[in-house]
């Protein structure tokens, strides 16, 4: 099973959809991904110059927050190829597309996603209202929440 929800890829340029294109993504509200939250946020917090002010975070910083980032929001996808050969997700992938610059609109696009909390949510077959996915229902009734009971 998995706890992402399913985004369609469109082309940047057509805004059309890539069909068999989509990319399963966490929400900013799943563990791991606040997991990584949290640990880039304390890595940055000891981060101070002399005079006690937060200091910039290097380009290869940068760079590795993004790659944890992301490695964390991209539970799975479908449809992406290379140069004709089937792309595996896998780590080493997720690097390459946030590192290289073929893939980088997809990366807004999946943050977007990820801040839309509408996209974890699934029509009721009942009434056509919002109805919770299980993992959320289960979160919230303490089964997914370590502070819970």
């Amino acid at each position: 099973t998995t706890s992402g929800a399913e985004m369609q890829v469109y082309h940047p340029k057509t805004g059309k959809p890539l069909e068999g294109m989509t990319v399963t993504v966490r929400s900013f509200q799943h563990e791991e991904v606040q997991s990584v939250v949290k640990r880039q946020q304390a890595r940055a917090a000891m981060k101070v110059g002399r005079d006690g002010k937060p200091l910039d975070p290097t380009k290869e910083e940068t760079e590795r927050n993004a790659v944890e980032l992301y490695d964390a929001l991209i539970e799975g996808w479908a449809g992406f190829a290379l140069n004709g050969d089937v792309m595996a997700c896998n780590h080493e992938n997720k690097r390459e597309i946030v590192t290289g610059k073929k893939w980088d609109w997809l990366l807004l696009d999946v943050l977007n996603f990820a801040s839309t909390g509408a996209n974890y949510f699934r029509p009721d077959d009942a009434g056509g209202d919002l109805a919770e996915t299980p993992r959320l229902a289960a979160h919230k009734a303490g089964k997914g929440d370590k502070d819970a009971g």
